[in-house]
C-alpha cells in the first residue's frame, strides 16, 4: 500500500483567507486500516500536515482507524510531540485520564455549558497544540464550532482599535475559585489539590508563590486564586491569536474523527477524549 499520498478535501462552510483553509480536512482513501498505517502515513506526510496546521489553524481526520482511548493515544503520539499530561496541567476541569497522553475533555454534566475559549490560556502553563477525538457522536445536536480568533481579534481591531489595543499593551490576569474536593458538577470543578498537584495547604501556596499567584483561602476550604499578569494576545511568526477573554480560537488544534463520519461539515461533534503537547 502507498501510505504517502495526501489529499486535502473541500467541504462546506470551510473559510478561505489568504491562501489558507479553514480548517483542513484529510480524509482516510489510502485504505489505512491499521495503527502501523497511520503511523507511516503520517511520518511521510507529517512536514506537510505540520505546514498546513500552521497556515490553517486547525486539521481534521476523517476515516481513520482510531476507537479507543488507547488508539488516539497512538495515533496522537505519531505526531512525536512531547507530552503535556492532565497532572502537570493547571486545568480547572474534572477530568478523568484513560491513558498518559488521553483524558476526558470534562466531566460536567450535559446540560452545563462550556463556551469557546483557548485551552488552558487562563494559566501561566498551557499546551501548544491540542488532540480531540470523538469515541461516540451525538444522535443529534453537539456540534461542536471553531473559530479563527485571528481573524476576529482583526475585526475588533478594526470596530475597537483602542480596545484591541489596549489588549495587546496591558495583558490580563485570571480570577479561579478552586473548591476543596472536585466537583463533577461544574465545568471547572476541579480541587486545588489536584489542580496544583500538591498534598497540603503548604505545599499548595508554594506551588502559587512559584507560579506568582496572588490567593486566599476561603472558610469552606476552597481557594480563590489570581494568575500573574498574561498576554491577552499572542502573536506567533505569521499570525495573532487572542486568549480566552477575547475570542476563542486557540491556534494550532489537530482533530481526529471516527471511521463512521459522515463528511458533511466542519463542525466536531462533542469532544469527549482528549490529549495535550
Amino acid at each position: 500500500m502507498n501510505n504517502s499520498t495526501l489529499q486535502f478535501h473541500t467541504v462546506e462552510h470551510q473559510i478561505h483567507e489568504g491562501d489558507s483553509v479553514f480548517p483542513q480536512v484529510v480524509v482516510n482513501e489510502n485504505d489505512i486500516s491499521t495503527l502501523e498505517d497511520c503511523e507511516a502515513f503520517l511520518a511521510e506526510n507529517i512536514d506537510e500536515i505540520e505546514a498546513q496546521l500552521k497556515s490553517s489553524g486547525a486539521v481534521l481526520f476523517r476515516g481513520f482507524p482510531v476507537n479507543s482511548a488507547e488508539t488516539f493515544d497512538r495515533f496522537s503520539s505519531a505526531f512525536g510531540y512531547p507530552n503535556f499530561t492532565y497532572k502537570e496541567s493547571l486545568s480547572n476541569a474534572v477530568r478523568i485520564n484513560y491513558t498518559e497522553r488521553v483524558f476526558t475533555a470534562n466531566e460536567a454534566p450535559k446540560d452545563v455549558e462550556i463556551f469557546l475559549h483557548h485551552e488552558m490560556a487562563q494559566t501561566p502553563i498551557s499546551p501548544t497544540k491540542v488532540f480531540f477525538f470523538c469515541k461516540s457522536a451525538a444522535d443529534q445536536g453537539g456540534a461542536t464550532p471553531l473559530c479563527r480568533s485571528d481573524m476576529l481579534f482583526a475585526a475588533l481591531a478594526d470596530e475597537a482599535p483602542m480596545l484591541a489595543a489596549e489588549f495587546k499593551e496591558k495583558g490580563l490576569k485570571y480570577t479561579t475559585h478552586m473548591p476543596a474536593e472536585n466537583d463533577a458538577q461544574s465545568g471547572q470543578g476541579r480541587s486545588w489539590k489536584s489542580t496544583l498537584n500538591v498534598d497540603s495547604l503548604e505545599s499548595g501556596e508554594a506551588k502559587l508563590t512559584e507560579l506568582g499567584y496572588t490567593w486566599s483561602w476561603l472558610d469552606d476550604g476552597s481557594l480563590k486564586a489570581t494568575t500573574p499578569l498574561l498576554p491577552a494576545v499572542v502573536i506567533p511568526v505569521k499570525r495573532c491569536f487572542t486568549t480566552n477573554s477575547l475570542l476563542h480560537f486557540w491556534g494550532g488544534k489537530v482533530y481526529a474523527k471516527t471511521p463512521h463520519q459522515p463528511l458533511h461539515s466542519v463542525t466536531v461533534v462533542p469532544f469527549r477524549l482528549k490529549g495535550l503537547s
